[in-house]
Formats: C-alpha cells, sequence, structure tokens
C-alpha cells in the first residue's frame, strides 16, 4: 500500500527524503556512469517522486524498508545516505579515471564549482568518505578496481565528464597511430562512456569502423549518440572524424631522409655530420651552403 504527500522543496533540497544508493551495479571497466538514485524517507521507506501539473512534487511511499541489496526489486547499490535533491544524480568513476587525475586536474578553470574542486580534490586522496562533499570509495562487487561515486548535480557531472572526454579524445588520437585494434577499440569505447558532444560520437565510430569492428553495433553507438543529427549529416560527421584519425596517424609517420649519394659532395666529412642527424636536412643545407663557398 502506498501513500501519497507533497514535498516541500527548499534550496533544492527534498524535504526530508534522503537518498541510499543508485539503481544498477557497475563494474570499474565500464565507467564513467551515471545512474538515478534510490529515495527513501527517514524511516527508511522507498519513495517514488513524482510531478503534478503546476511542476509541484509529491511523494509515494511504499511500505517496503530499504535495508540491503535485496529489499528491492532489480539491481541496485547501497551508498551512504546523501540529502535528496531535485536534480541530483550519481557519477560513478573507476580506476581508469583515477589514473588520469593528473590530466584532468590541469584542465581545471577559475569558473568552476566548488563541487567539482572539492570532489576531484577528494578523489586524489586516499579518504574513503568525503567531507564537505557527497563522495565516497567502494570496493567494486566485481572486485577488479574501487569505484569513486560521487551524488551531484547534473551540471557539475557534466564538467567532470567533459574534462575526461577530452583526456580520453587525446589518447584516441594518439593510439589511432598504432594498428593494435584492441588498444583502439578499448580507447573508443572509453570515449564513448565520457562522450557530452556529437563530435566525441563521431571519432568513435570512425575509431570503431577504422579496425573493421562489428558495423552494425557502431552504427548503432551512432545513432544513439547522435539522435538529433540525420543520417547524412552523421555520415558527414564520421568521415570527418576519420579525416581526423587519418591526419593524427601521418603526423607520427618518421620524416624520410634523402642523404646525398657518394660523390655528391666534395667533402665527405660533411656527409658524415648531415649523416648524424636525427633528419640531416638543416646540416645538409649548411653543407650545401659551405660546398657553394668552397667551388667559388
Amino acid at each position: 500500500m502506498m501513500s501519497h504527500r507533497s514535498i516541500e522543496v527548499r534550496d533544492g533540497v527534498l524535504g526530508d527524503l534522503w537518498v541510499a544508493g543508485f539503481h544498477g551495479e557497475i563494474e570499474p571497466a565500464l565507467t564513467p556512469a551515471r545512474r538515478g538514485p534510490v529515495w527513501v524517507d527517514a524511516e527508511s521507506h522507498a519513495v517514488v517522486v513524482t510531478e503534478g501539473q503546476g511542476g509541484e512534487l509529491f511523494a509515494e511511499i511504499s511500505e517496503t524498508v530499504v535495508r540491503g541489496r535485496e529489499s528491492l526489486e532489480g539491481a541496485w547499490t547501497p551508498t551512504h545516505r546523501y540529502p535528496a535533491t531535485s536534480d541530483g544524480l550519481f557519477l560513478i568513476l573507476g580506476p581508469d579515471e583515477r589514473w588520469r587525475l593528473k590530466e584532468v586536474f590541469a584542465l581545471s578553470h577559475p569558473g568552476e564549482s566548488s563541487g567539482v574542486s572539492q570532489f576531484l580534490r577528494w578523489m586524489a586522496s586516499d579518504t574513503v568518505q568525503g567531507k564537505g562533499v557527497s563522495a565516497e570509495r567502494q570496493r567494486s562487487t566485481a572486485g577488479d578496481g574501487d569505484l569513486s561515486i560521487w551524488y551531484c548535480s547534473p551540471g557539475d557531472a557534466d564538467e567532470v565528464t567533459r574534462r575526461y572526454g577530452e583526456v580520453y579524445t587525446r589518447e584516441l588520437l594518439k593510439i589511432a597511430r598504432e594498428a593494435d585494434a584492441t588498444n583502439i577499440e578499448r580507447a573508443a569505447f572509453r570515449l564513448w562512456r565520457a562522450s557530452t558532444t556529437v563530435e566525441d560520437i563521431y571519432l568513435v565510430a570512425a575509431a570503431l569502423q577504422k579496425i573493421g569492428y562489428r558495423k552494425r553495433r557502431w552504427e548503432e553507438l551512432l545513432r544513439e549518440g547522435a539522435r538529433e543529427a540525420t543520417s547524412e549529416e552523421r555520415a558527414e560527421g564520421v568521415e570527418k572524424a576519420a579525416r581526423s584519425l587519418e591526419a593524427a596517424r601521418e603526423r607520427a609517420a618518421p620524416p624520410v631522409v634523402s642523404y646525398p649519394r657518394r660523390g655528391e659532395l666534395r667533402r665527405p666529412h660533411l656527409v658524415k655530420c648531415a649523416a648524424r642527424s636525427a633528419s640531416g636536412h638543416h646540416l645538409l643545407a649548411a653543407a650545401a651552403r659551405a660546398e657553394a663557398r668552397i667551388v667559388a
């Protein structure tokens, strides 16, 4: 049996409601990820929040008491309890994201929110429970790494995810220079999970296409990630991203160095100096000028 009452909202906080965890379970290899919260009231009864016609929020409170993983139908992950907010969600990061904190910190800017700064500083620490930030560290149920879990606003989640997207974009462009399909696939899916723009999606699709990944699968990801784009816009975006990958590969190619054939220079020691250079071009030019002066 359900009871029904209105919720008093103050500064975005939903009255006396709390979040007790998030829906679903996350493996560390499948981060970044976002999940919706599990709401409870002060007596730990499961709550469903609904919105009325005038924007007023209501709590539908069940008789189910939320105590452990088995107390709700469907998979969910318990966390510490945090005050429920009207738009709050959980951002979950794994070992891959923690290893790249240095690059993420480098993308900090003066206008970032205090919540983002506090979360990243906590994430870099060894503290299990956040202080002043609704965050905690949990051992994955799969047992293959810690999860950094943050209950935050959508805007703060977007900012952190965007930074990881920048880091993973650079990594994918770098890794795409290699011929290792496995590494390219992993880098592409890391970017997919951290994607915040359609350009990210196009780059993921182009990388998967490049390594011969299942066409049906990457086209499905493309349609899902770029829903508002037309099929022509998606095709054009993937083509442009493919050119970016090719340009990255060409930039990584070693320069072609042409050394003078025997007898082209009259001073053998100049040829030896040129050959010791990484490219030899500037020394060859100097040698040619010196030879011109000698001949003159």
